[in-house]
């Protein structure tokens, strides 16, 4: 006999985890002036579709994209919802497409990885806060 055996109730107590940056931290999101951009990715039916096109886009702005100065070092930035961002709307926000989608399109289960190739993943339409001192261009206040 263990000590599980004898909860005859489910717990009475909730934990709920809120996370804030600690420092100063910048929105990245996909900017608003494209949303050519992700009404395109969202009008597709499969991720196929969104997948291939997202790479031949990557493609013809491989210029653009090479050029943004993105932070070196594996990030993990701190997930701020999907949709509207509200606990962290007074943050700086990246208006740079190029830039947003050059870390956006390089996450991995929530963690940026900076040597990997751009690809289509739910992290695209998401908003995310990384830390300041990492993105020195492409920020509005």
């Amino acid at each position: 006999m263990d000590a599980y055996s004898n909860m005859s109730a489910p717990p009475r107590s909730k934990i709920q985890v809120t996370v804030k940056p600690v420092g100063e931290h910048v929105l990245v999101k996909l900017p608003s002036h494209c949303n050519s951009i992700c009404g395109k990715l969202r009008s597709m039916k499969s991720d196929s579709d969104r997948a291939s096109w997202l790479q031949s886009f990557v493609d013809e702005h491989r210029q653009e994209l090479d050029a943004v100065v993105r932070p070196m070092g594996f990030v993990v930035p701190v997930d701020a919802g999907v949709s509207d961002c509200s606990p962290f709307r007074s943050l700086p926000v990246v208006d740079d497409v190029f830039l947003a989608l050059s870390l956006l399109g390089r996450m991995s289960g929530g963690i940026y990885i900076p040597r990997r190739e751009i690809t289509y993943s739910s992290s695209l339409f998401g908003c995310y806060a990384f830390p300041a001192k990492l993105l020195t261009q492409g920020v509005s206040k």
